[in-house]
């Protein structure tokens, strides 16, 4: 009945439909692939994400898990299928993606760098093109090298420290470095610099 419900058709309009009338088309291929497993009895369930046509033209996104029915010689019987709608978690999941797609390719597409590190951990956690670009390291070498200390002298990352200790006590402002790259040449830099807080209000 709740499957019923989902698809918007009743229970004896269901039981006369082909399989194919009721899952989304491009993901057909891999349900019938899955399907023909069960039958040539090379697995016996499977589990997967796949979209089902309701009857008003839309569709929806389901979990599903799908289980082999046998006998004692092992000939299969039917299938046993819990379907589990998960649209809303899907379209969360997408508008995150595109908001996080927006944010990459806006980063990427400015003149100025941006840059950011864990100082508990000394990791790059994100930076944009410009920033990968102008100091010369891929962004393999971004990732595993120590920050801040790979990019700036000793009196600069002095300097740093006690700027990020006032921005850490609520202060605002920015600080001029020298930005060291990979060849060995330094950029002036200017920085404005911000603390990103957790939900606690601790600096992450």
């Amino acid at each position: 009945p709740a499957l019923c419900k989902l698809l918007q058709y009743s229970e004896e309009e269901l039981l006369q439909m082909p399989f194919g009338h009721v899952t989304y088309p491009d993901d057909s291929a891999k349900s019938l692939e899955y399907l023909q497993l069960l039958v040539d009895n090379k697995i016996d369930s499977f589990e997967d994400e796949k979209r089902y046509l309701k009857k008003d033209g839309g569709y929806f996104w389901a979990s599903i898990k799908v289980d082999a029915v046998r006998d004692d010689d092992g000939n299969l019987l039917h299938f046993f299928t819990h379907v589990m709608d998960i649209t809303e978690a899907k379209n969360a999941n997408e508008a995150l993606q595109a908001e996080k797609d927006f944010t990459e390719t806006s980063l990427d597409t400015q003149q100025d760098t941006f840059f950011v590190f864990d100082p508990a951990t000394a990791k790059a956690v994100r930076w944009n093109r410009t920033f990968s670009s102008i100091s010369g390291y891929s962004d393999e070498e971004i990732t595993n090298l120590p920050a801040p200390q790979t990019y700036y002298n000793s009196d600069d990352l002095q300097r740093a420290g006690e700027f990020i200790e006032g921005l850490l006590k609520g202060e605002k402002g920015t600080i001029e470095l020298d930005l060291v790259c990979k060849d060995g040449h330094t950029i002036p830099t200017e920085y404005n610099a911000a603390v990103i807080r957790d939900a606690d209000n601790n600096p992450k």
